[in-house]
């Protein structure tokens, strides 16, 4: 899956350590088009969080039933400081709806 595909979840899993049910969301766009790149983290991080709040993930994922949330989202190229506010406030939002999120770059990914 890619960023570009803002209504799609990239992949799902149980984090075995936290027990957690980890939605990835990969992001491998390098940041030359920083505000057409913003433009689809946002439409993609509001697909995770409405993935959650609307119950789908429980339906597409039943494992999910009964553990937290945690949208991981993954980075090829570090993001700018655009990328990060936004990230931040995306951090907070999900709080609200007690779905913690996390972020990393793993270059190459």
């Amino acid at each position: 899956m890619a960023i570009e595909q803002t209504n799609v979840v990239d992949a799902a899993g149980v984090d075995r350590q936290s027990g957690e049910i980890v939605l990835s969301l990969i992001d491998a766009l390098d940041w030359d088009n920083e505000p057409a790149h913003l433009r689809l983290l946002q439409a993609k991080l509001e697909s995770y969080l409405n993935f959650v709040e609307s119950g789908e993930v429980f339906e597409s994922y039943p494992a999910a039933r009964g553990r937290l949330v945690r949208v991981d989202a993954i980075f090829r190229y570090e993001p700018t400081e655009g990328a990060a506010e936004l990230l931040q406030r995306a951090k907070d939002v999900a709080a609200g709806l007690a779905v913690s999120l996390s972020w990393r770059v793993r270059p190459g990914g």
